[in-house]
């Protein structure tokens, strides 16, 4: 092929063929289906490839006057290909030598900044396009290597083979094609694909790297940035550093490539005519931030440049599946929205399809009005906590993924399941995962239309504003009380001014259910709140009224903690103090106790023994009571975590959902050691700790060490001594605190 299409294309496409001489008819063959028929120069045809953006396959079959075939060229297009490929054709010449002719397309349309070969390894000298070969014994093989360099540092490599009974190099082709797996990994040996009748064993399956490549609308970045001051909610620390948590905010997994694409392209003309090319960034480290971070921090489009939304989400699908890896495409649109592209997005939804590229749309901002959507399924993003949440779900996506290797090339849409294995789906097939609602109540994301059957009530609780769709006036009023209570048990607690009224805005869901599906299904089914910014999300479901308020007290704290302190605590300290408080006991008028440990033990006589006529009885504990005898059975086992290391754990080990438990409760009581321990006599070095933290101090185990004037060691030992005779106290008295 003289042309080589690397870009987009449909309709009629202009096809030029390098043809040796011997050949007397060339036909071309679309995904298998003739379409052309050449018998002569000049040998080029145009060929319709449809109107529909679709991967295709285009080969040319070389014939003799006999009829028999002597060759295949084969391009692929609308796949992923390198950003620059070469042609090489060898014609013969009269004095027996050959001529090298070299064809080549490249991101930018750019012609070769320099063209290198060898042949059996010795360097030939290249005066341009077309080269001749020293003479060679044409009775044996010989290895021809062509190397091109273009602009961008982009290298394409083609090797030919020629000679004896070698007619051209023979690639092995194998495909890959994302699968989806919902339950246990399956063996390789259970996994088939097919094709037109034919069954594809693979080859092998694996899991390695996965691409996110994520498109995002110019509109739609002052939304994003207004997510990012939500969260903060804060002044900057001292010296204009930046709370390290906010960074991390919408975490990806360490295995995820980032990469976003600019959707207003660079128009430039090149040999073929004018170019669109949409600047992609590089590789974004998860590491390094969260994805809401990245997004803010990314390469921001020219205002003035309409955007082309459609084309680029098509050029990210190429993009996603150009390493042959887990992929996925983001596009994130803005509350109004405006496309300049070329092809619909309806048609754009459609090519991901056929490439088996998911694809997620989300739309952040608040939009006035319903608006006719052009990209169909849309998540609606309305704060820190659903953006958070839809994150978690395409993170859980892309690590169910696997790739999926069978011998031959077939074009992914022509790809079937044809396997035994259970819970197994072709990645892609479907734009948005089939696995449950976006949210079944009005509440989610902050959208303010009540839909039918589900009213929503906005009422205020204590000093913060309300969603909520319970019909329980009861439990509401308990709730209100103990809200109006917490900021000043707060800071009498933790010693610290909230400098301002206390804001925010608690989501109550009536049903588990939604508020899971608030969550996007991605947490486990242990978290019963969630807290980002300045909105918390929590549900009633059927909970018995003290543990639904101490939830409301865990996750309001989390508010009031960001506002005396800021986003930076780190996870002990954050969940700590939180937890701290919702351990504690209400009294009726819903004011909280702080020091005592909210649950009950109860007794049980079961019998005596007859021998001895001694009485056995069975003691159950719940709440909190529960959750300390849980840790000090953890440390019994070792399977928790030294003081030392728990003031060292990052925030996402420390919120894994293995031993989570003990690891909030042991954060709880070493802070209430630190309030009440030793008769109080660490309370105000403590309280002092707390105030430095919130002018900007570091809070790590060497400033708390410093504060408190004491080893870690020592404090270790002297903690465990305490929260054993703690426990045993409390036990003890079923009734009320010590």
């Amino acid at each position: 092929f003289a042309t080589l299409w690397l870009g987009i294309v449909t309709g009629l496409v202009p096809v030029e063929l390098l043809v040796p001489p011997g050949v007397a008819r060339v036909e071309l063959l679309l995904d298998g289906e003739p379409v052309a028929e050449l018998t002569g120069p000049p040998w080029s045809v145009a060929c319709d490839v449809g109107p529909e953006l679709a991967p295709h396959e285009l080969v040319a079959v070389a014939f003799d006057e006999r009829g028999r075939e002597l060759g295949r060229a084969r391009q692929r297009l609308n796949l992923p290909r390198p950003r620059a490929e070469i042609e090489v054709s060898l014609a013969a010449r009269d004095d027996g030598t050959r001529l090298v002719r070299v064809s080549w397309a490249a991101a930018g349309g750019e012609p070769p900044s320099a063209l290198r070969a060898t042949l059996d390894g010795e360097a030939v000298e290249v005066a341009g396009p077309s080269f001749p070969l020293p003479p060679v014994d044409s009775t044996v093989p010989h290895l021809l290597r062509v190397e091109a360099d273009f602009p961008g540092s982009f290298t394409a490599t083609r090797e030919v083979v020629f000679g004896g009974a070698v007619g051209d190099v023979i690639d092995r082709d194998l495909t890959a094609l994302p699968i989806v797996v919902a339950g246990r990994e399956p063996p390789p040996s259970s996994v088939v694909l097919a094709t037109g009748g034919e069954r594809l064993p693979a080859s092998t399956v694996e899991k390695g790297m996965a691409d996110l490549v994520v498109v995002v609308d110019p509109r739609a970045r002052p939304a994003l940035a207004d997510l990012v001051a939500a969260a903060s909610r804060q002044r900057p620390l001292p010296g204009g550093r930046q709370p390290v948590d906010l960074r991390y905010l919408a975490p990806l997994a360490e295995d995820h490539r980032l990469r976003l694409l600019s959707p207003v392209p660079e128009v430039r003309r090149g040999e073929e005519g004018r170019l669109s090319l949409f600047p992609p960034s590089p590789d974004l480290s998860p590491r390094q931030a969260g994805l809401l971070w990245h997004l803010n921090t990314g390469p921001s489009s020219a205002a003035a440049a309409p955007p082309r939304l459609a084309d680029a989400v098509v050029v990210a699908g190429l993009m996603a599946g150009e390493r042959t890896a887990r992929r996925a495409v983001l596009l994130i649109l803005g509350p109004e929205t405006s496309d300049a592209s070329e092809h619909a997005a309806a048609a754009a939804r459609r090519y991901l399809q056929r490439l088996r590229v998911p694809l997620s749309v989300w739309q952040v901002g608040r939009r006035d009005g319903v608006a006719e959507e052009p990209w169909g399924a849309v998540r609606q993003i309305g704060g820190v906590a659903a953006f958070e949440a839809a994150t978690r779900r395409l993170r859980r996506e892309l690590d169910r993924q696997r790739i999926v290797w069978v011998e031959g090339f077939h074009l992914p849409q022509q790809l079937t399941l044809d396997t035994a294995a259970e819970g197994v789906r072709i990645a892609g097939a479907e734009t948005e995962p089939a696995e449950g609602p976006v949210a079944a109540s009005p509440m989610v994301n902050g959208r303010d239309a009540p839909q039918p059957g589900s009213p929503v009530a906005t009422r205020s609780l204590g000093p913060f504003r309300l969603r909520t769709d319970l019909d329980d006036e009861e439990t509401l009023a308990h709730l209100d009380a103990v809200a109006a209570a917490l900021p000043a048990a707060w800071s009498g607690r933790f010693g610290q001014r909230l400098g301002s009224e206390p804001s925010g805005e608690v989501l109550l869901f009536a049903r588990d259910g939604d508020f899971r599906g608030f969550l996007g299904g991605a947490a486990d089914a242990s978290v019963a709140g969630n807290a980002v910014g300045d909105q918390v999300a929590l549900a009633a479901a059927g909970r018995p009224r003290d543990e639904l308020v101490a939830v409301l007290v865990h996750e309001l704290s989390h508010l009031l903690a960001r506002q005396a302190f800021g986003p930076a605590l780190p996870p002990w300290l954050e969940e700590g103090l939180a937890e701290e408080l919702a351990m504690s006991r209400l009294d009726r008028k819903g004011r909280l106790q702080p020091g005592t440990l909210r649950g009950v033990a109860r007794s049980r006589r079961l019998g005596t023994v007859s021998d001895r006529e001694t009485a056995h009885y069975e003691v159950t504990i719940d709440g909190a009571l529960a959750a300390v005898q849980a840790l000090l059975a953890a440390q019994r086992r070792g399977a928790a975590p030294a003081l030392g290391e728990l003031l060292e754990l990052p925030a996402d080990v420390f919120v894994l959902a293995q031993g989570r438990r003990e690891r909030y409760t042991a954060s709880a009581m070493f802070v209430r050691f630190l309030l009440d321990g030793e008769r109080g006599r660490l309370r105000a070095p403590f309280h002092g700790f707390l105030a430095a933290v919130a002018a900007g101090g570091s809070a790590d185990g060497a400033a708390l060490e410093a504060a408190l004037g004491t080893p870690l060691p020592e404090l270790a030992r002297r903690f465990q001594g305490w929260l054993s005779l703690q426990a045993g106290i409390q036990r003890g008295d079923r009734n009320g605190p010590p």
